[in-house]
């Protein structure tokens, strides 16, 4: 988790960890007070993040094949549908942060969406309509840029995830710690506009970084992890 090529894949996992953690700590209150549920109902409105969740799952797989078969094509690559492709010389990174610019739009407004709507007292078709989209955009990220940390540590996939663990847990705790008293000075409705603000802003940030830099630091670090082991084997 401490190489430069795996940190910003992280950040993505772990900053959208935070937001679901923020939308998910704080629909018993809303649907309580706001729209006066019982706890069955409350219960019953998670139901459409779950849907959404299901279908990112499934939306974000189709999209990341694609993906990666344009970037192939763009640089006159030939994939390897057998053995499959050595990714070393492939920029990896540029296919699978394809798209998520797009997607942070849209995970940005539905975000201040959604606390501008519960604010509002909107209709209860429309909040559930914005949780199923945000539920849909955190699965998105989470798939892709899991992805991306098993793509460049294929020797040990098994601890890039569970790095990517630990480090969305911590960001999670660290982040509903530090949103509460936030929420508890403003209003919902600002409260999820710098939310969104917050992870859209950091989140386009550190895209850039991993289209850009990722496989130059990527190649860097296999660079001197063959170098150290040529100096093991040699001693």
């Amino acid at each position: 988790m401490f190489h430069l090529d795996t940190f910003f894949a992280l950040w993505m996992q772990g900053s959208f960890y935070v937001v679901d953690y923020a939308v998910v700590a704080v629909m018993p209150d809303i649907f309580k007070d706001i729209y006066h549920f019982n706890e069955l109902q409350i219960g019953l409105t998670y139901i459409p993040r779950g849907v959404g969740i299901i279908a990112g799952g499934f939306c974000i797989g189709k999209i990341m094949d694609y993906n990666y078969k344009t970037v192939a094509r763009k640089i006159g690559w030939n994939i390897d549908e057998v053995a499959g492709d050595d990714l070393q010389q492939f920029p990896i990174e540029r296919a699978r942060a394809r798209g998520s610019y797009f997607l942070l739009i849209i995970s940005t407004a539905v975000l201040v969406s959604y606390g501008w709507a519960v604010t509002k007292h909107a209709h209860l078709a429309i909040v559930l309509i914005l949780q199923f989209i945000q539920g849909s955009m955190g699965c998105c990220f989470y798939n892709t840029y899991n992805a991306l940390l098993a793509d460049v540590f294929p020797e040990s996939p098994s601890t890039a995830a569970a790095a990517a663990s630990i480090v969305r847990c911590a960001m999670a705790a660290a982040g509903v710690a530090i949103l509460q008293p936030l929420l508890a000075a403003l209003n919902r409705g600002w409260y999820f506009t710098i939310l969104g603000i917050w992870s859209g802003g950091c989140g386009a940030l550190a895209v850039l970084v991993i289209e850009r830099k990722g496989m130059f630091w990527r190649t860097r670090r296999m660079e001197r992890k063959s170098a150290h082991s040529r100096a093991n084997d040699g001693g």
